[in-house]
């Protein structure tokens, strides 16, 4: 029996992408059991039958089966950071690119009941007020044919519409008792059809309607990783120049994944990515290998297994730069200075990054800082960053290659030599930890972090002398600035805090 439920999942995952866990097979026996029944099946094989066999009957069931083994929930605007970043950026980006052709292409995928579709139809009617004069298409697809077919009516209940604003209800809506229809208007934009991203002659149907937009989103959290890539080329190939994929936050990361043309563009809101021109690759580049920073630029690596943070260091205040990240990416131990003045876009992206590493999701920061690194070379704040996370990662090896590339671009910065010195100490080379973190004192006479750091190294050696020499000399610096200021990389920590401590 055992066997027989094993080969109809393995199928299911073969034929949809759709990877059922151990914790689903509970749930899958039980419609499994209810389908046989109501087809007077006896055993599990003959139903595998009836479904693999291509005429109406096993047509009709498999498309049963696999309506109940996809119920998805959806509402209007779900996850309205990204609705804005289409709204505020993406839309109007695209829109000022097509207005000779007037041309516009957008795809849900996964669209279930028409939420997300429909919510792309509201913001493209308030982009466009003259949408007669435009010729846009926006297409909603489902392997689910009951949640399309409900998308097709367009009726919906309060749960849908809960993110919907009670005003903007009124000229969206239609209420009547409990339901809500969506205005004709938005219904006669979209276009529903049930199609399995999987199925090759899916691509096949859309060549020639390349899309300016395809948003994916929650639909990759259960595919297998082979079903992931799979679907990935397709959507590359069908997206046009420029144009975008928008996915769930992080699905795409940690399959390892050859995205091929598409780049990823970090916005505070959401990572999406673009699809550019073809480029060649560097001849070390492998399909699988990790792009790492080395002094020669962008190369190919394996990166090793995945280890712990760097272990709790001797120190009563320990420097948190490979747990935490400070604030933002600067000089270590000194107080925020003024910096040149960098536009909007490299702070959000910054701070896009910086964001991963505060909620300790090393692994992404790696894989959106590596492809901002290759399109912003001169970007020191996002390679220090990325050889941040390699560190917490416990991969010591690249986050050495990326602190080196950050000296060969800006040798006089203290910032990569006091990352290295704490790769150093964790690997157990305290004379060159120590020899890394004078370095960094050399470069920035005020960096207290430098001082605690050398101060808790000679502690450990039994050298009060001058463990207490780097005490005092902290303590000298300190005093003299404003109490509240935040001592970096001392995340939340101020100079009076530390005044305490060094006293």
């Amino acid at each position: 029996m055992e066997a027989e439920l094993q080969s109809i999942r393995s199928l299911i995952a073969r034929k949809t992408g759709l990877a059922l866990r151990d914790e689903d097979m509970a749930q899958f026996r039980k419609v499994l059991s209810s389908r046989m029944k109501a087809n007077h099946v006896g055993n599990p094989d003959d139903y595998r039958l009836l479904i693999e066999t291509p005429h109406r009957t096993g047509d009709r069931e498999w498309n049963k089966l696999v309506s109940l083994l996809t119920v998805g929930h959806s509402y209007f605007f779900r996850d309205p950071d990204q609705f804005r970043l289409l709204r505020e950026r993406i839309l109007p980006e695209l829109i000022a690119e097509r207005t000779e052709s007037r041309s516009l292409s957008l795809w849900s995928v996964g669209c279930s009941t028409g939420e997300e579709a429909y919510s792309l139809a509201v913001i493209v009617q308030e982009l466009l007020p003259a949408l007669e004069n435009w010729n846009v298409r926006i297409l909603g697809t489902d392997i689910n044919g009951e949640a399309i077919e409900k998308a097709k009516r367009g009726v919906f209940g309060a749960s849908s519409v809960q993110k919907v604003d009670v005003e903007a209800r009124k000229h969206y809506f239609t209420h009547s008792g409990g339901s809500w229809a969506i205005a004709e208007q938005f219904r006669n934009m979209v276009e529903f059809r049930v199609e399995n991203l999987l199925d090759a002659a899916t691509a096949l149907r859309y060549r020639g309607h390349s899309m300016d937009i395809i948003v994916c989103r929650n639909v990759f959290i259960y595919f297998s990783r082979q079903a992931v890539a799979q679907a990935i080329d397709t959507l590359s190939g069908l997206l046009t120049e420029g144009g975008y994929l928008v996915t769930g936050h992080g699905e795409l990361l940690g399959h390892s994944l050859d995205l091929g043309r598409l780049r990823a563009r970090v916005y505070p809101e959401s990572v999406v990515y673009q699809k550019t021109r073809a480029r060649r690759k560097h001849p070390a580049e492998t399909e699988a290998g990790l792009h790492v920073m080395t002094d020669a630029g962008v190369r190919a690596g394996t990166v090793s297994s995945e280890m712990g943070p760097l272990s709790a260091r001797p120190s009563a205040l320990r420097a948190p730069n490979l747990r935490q990240p400070s604030r933002a990416p600067a000089t270590p131990g000194r107080a925020p200075v003024p910096a040149p003045e960098r536009s909007k876009a490299d702070r959000d992206r910054t701070s896009a990054l910086a964001e991963m590493v505060r909620r300790r999701e090393y692994r992404a920061a790696v894989e959106i800082g590596r492809t901002v690194v290759e399109d912003h070379p001169e970007d020191l704040d996002a390679h220090y960053i990325v050889a941040q996370s390699y560190a917490n990662l416990g991969e010591y090896e690249h986050a050495e290659r990326v602190c080196r590339t950050m000296i060969s671009k800006k040798v006089d910065s203290p910032r990569p030599y006091f990352l290295l010195a704490h790769i150093s100490e964790a690997q157990g080379a305290y004379e060159e930890a120590k020899t890394l973190l004078k370095k960094v004192i050399y470069l920035d006479p005020k960096a207290v972090a430098a001082y605690l750091e050398l101060s808790a190294l000679y502690d450990r050696e039994n050298d009060p002398f001058r463990a207490q020499k780097m005490r005092r000399s902290a303590l000298e610096i300190l005093k003299s600035l404003p109490p509240d200021t935040v001592i970096e990389p001392y995340p939340d920590t101020t100079a009076e805090e530390l005044v305490g401590y060094c006293a």
